[in-house]
């Protein structure tokens, strides 16, 4: 998923990092963007109840059409994304913000092998990240083909984490073949 695109490009991105746990009607996944913003103007949003709520649905709108240019697929067949919730985060200064989703990717996921497929723009990326995939300990990760570097990991190869950096060429597509036992 790439950055989200906003109004206000004078945000400096810093890292990404993306949570994914999987259950048995699809993929649970959090994104969390860190942006520098010198202005501070999410700061003076999250005081402004009416702006705040103004922003957030702003917010829905971009990762909704961002969401809407990647191809996802759960065992061939198109996953719906659904945002389920957004926030606005601060640490360390007002400066330091973070644009959280809370997205579910829904999905049948059946009892044995299945392929979760990522299909977008390829692109080099603009920042660091990380993406944590979390199955339950009976399942495990069998195949992996995403950018970056990843390792596959866990008591039963049931975590894997995928990270990217700066500069980085990303092809546009991700596969991750896992077993289930449900």
């Amino acid at each position: 998923m790439s950055m989200p695109r906003t109004a206000l490009e004078k945000l400096v991105p810093v890292y990404a990092q993306g949570f994914f746990t999987l259950s048995p009607t699809g993929i649970y996944q959090v994104v969390i963007y860190e942006y520098i913003d010198r202005e501070k103007y999410y700061h003076k949003i999250v005081e402004d109840d009416e702006l705040y709520t103004d922003e957030i649905e702003r917010l829905r709108t971009i990762i909704e059409d961002e969401l809407a240019k990647e191809l996802i697929k759960i065992n061939e067949e198109r996953a719906e994304t659904i945002i389920n919730g957004i926030s606005i985060a601060f640490h360390e200064s007002p400066e330091h913000v973070s644009l959280i989703f809370f997205v579910f990717i829904k999905g049948v996921i059946k009892n044995g092998i299945n392929i979760y497929e990522d299909y977008y723009e390829s692109t080099k990326a603009e920042y660091d990240y990380d993406a944590y995939w979390f199955l339950p300990p009976s399942w495990r990760i069998l195949e992996v083909v995403a950018s970056g570097r990843y390792d596959v990991y866990g008591p039963t190869n049931n975590m894997l984490i995928i990270s990217a950096r700066r500069g980085d060429d990303i092809s546009g597509y991700e596969k991750i073949v896992f077993e289930a036992v449900l």
